[in-house]
């Protein structure tokens, strides 16, 4: 992370110039927390007006990250690099026509993991979270390492080998450091695993 706003001119600018620069060989990115992209379908049932009303200003201000992302990985495909978008897998951002538009570059796809199969789990408790995520990416190598990452609730084990059951992603709890988070944040942020793989 840079720290380039793309929302803005300038902040667009500079990361361009910083991708040209690197030439990266691969291309991750995820939309930032708390995005209008990144809220789920569920949150759409508030029908509270004014509710809506912020939600669709958010998405206003989120529109140029959405062409940003599209614009780098069709970049990135020219250039014959490798690029991965990844959020949850509920995420509103997967249907807006800048992210649809990616499906159409080659080699692109889809693959659907939880990330309770790569130890995402309570900070305090250490039971599992289950947080459906969504990769997209063009490279097959990362959708077939990935593509059997579904939970199937075998992981939990049984006997000695007893893994804590699954949480439901609410409430908050003590992370490592002493601090409280929400537990949505705290889902939010890839495991040490995940990031290996």
């Amino acid at each position: 992370e840079n720290g380039y706003d793309v929302r803005t001119e300038q902040g667009s600018k500079k990361a361009w110039e910083h991708l040209k620069d690197f030439k990266p060989d691969i291309v991750t990115v995820s939309m930032e927390k708390g995005s209008a992209a990144q809220w789920s379908v569920m949150q759409q049932v508030n029908k509270d007006k004014e509710y809506q009303q912020k939600l669709e200003e958010r998405r206003k201000a989120d529109g140029p990250v959405l062409d940003f992302i599209a614009d780098v990985m069709r970049w990135q495909s020219e250039c014959r690099g490798l690029w991965v978008i990844e959020q949850s897998a509920g995420a509103l951002s997967w249907d807006q026509p800048q992210l649809l538009s990616t499906l159409q570059l080659p080699f692109a796809g889809d693959v659907f993991l939880d990330m309770c199969t790569q130890g995402l789990m309570d900070p305090e408790g250490g039971e599992l979270l289950k947080r459906k995520t969504r990769l997209r990416t063009n490279s097959r190598m990362i959708r077939d390492r990935f593509l059997f990452e579904r939970c199937d609730v075998h992981h939990e084990g049984s006997g000695e080998h007893m893994v804590p059951p699954h949480k439901p992603i609410s409430g908050g709890a003590r992370a490592p450091d002493g601090s409280y988070v929400q537990l949505s944040e705290w889902a939010s942020r890839y495991t040490p695993l995940f990031a290996e793989n």
